[in-house]
């Protein structure tokens, strides 16, 4: 019976870069991680002195057969991340992406692939077919623990937004965790309208600006 592949779908690039992810469980994968893909051959026919290299002889056809699979397109396409018995494929390339799912479909453990309803994040930029709420630009994170404990000088901030509405947006349930926040492990953030306004906040006060993701209108 034919197995059914686990998808999950995704709304960031691994590693900002790659679309795409296929985990394999692949016994012996640690060849994959010392060694070329044109070395393998001969590392696979030569006498095991290591565990690894034991595990990856016992299933030679598989891993020449994702090594063949992967020679088949241009370096650049793809990228590899092995840990134990775990080989991680990277790609943007579809056709790479179904090949190594059909071919090695007994050995996915789960595939990644982008849910085409949801925007996809480029580093800081977010691909989307609207802007959040029809007009906000910017989602900016906040860090409450730049100002401490100074619960006046947080007021102060908030009141300061306030003052910027429609082009700032941000929730009362954000406005009390920034108030009593100072610590720097939980993420709020809020939304801005444009750069212009983006720039002001960040002449408030630069400290209190985390990280800044960009919506950026496309057609997929």
């Amino acid at each position: 019976m034919l197995q059914i592949l686990k998808t999950k779908k995704t709304k960031k690039k691994f590693y900002d870069r790659w679309t795409r992810k296929i985990s394999l469980l692949m016994l012996g994968a640690g060849v994959f991680r010392t060694n070329s893909l044109d070395q393998l051959d001969d590392l696979l026919s030569k006498k095991a002195i290591y565990q690894t290299l034991k595990k990856a002889q016992q299933n030679k056809n598989n891993i020449l057969l994702l090594r063949d699979i992967l020679m088949s397109v241009e370096q650049s396409l793809w990228q590899l991340r092995v840990e134990r018995d775990q080989v991680d494929v990277y790609t943007n390339d579809i056709d790479l992406y179904d090949d190594v799912c059909s071919q090695l479909f007994h050995l996915v453990r789960v595939r990644h692939e982008p849910d085409s309803s949801q925007p996809v994040s480029e580093g800081s930029k977010i691909l989307s077919k609207t802007l959040p709420h029809g007009r906000f630009r910017y989602k900016v994170y906040l860090r409450p623990h730049k100002i401490a404990k100074d619960i006046e000088a947080k007021n102060q901030y908030l009141k300061w937004i306030a003052t910027q509405s429609p082009r700032i947006a941000i929730s009362e349930a954000v406005k009390t965790w920034f108030v009593y926040t100072d610590w720097n492990w939980d993420r709020r953030y809020i939304w801005v309208e444009d750069e212009q306004t983006l720039l002001l906040l960040k002449l408030r006060n630069a400290d209190v600006c985390g990280k800044v993701y960009e919506y950026e209108l496309c057609d997929k």
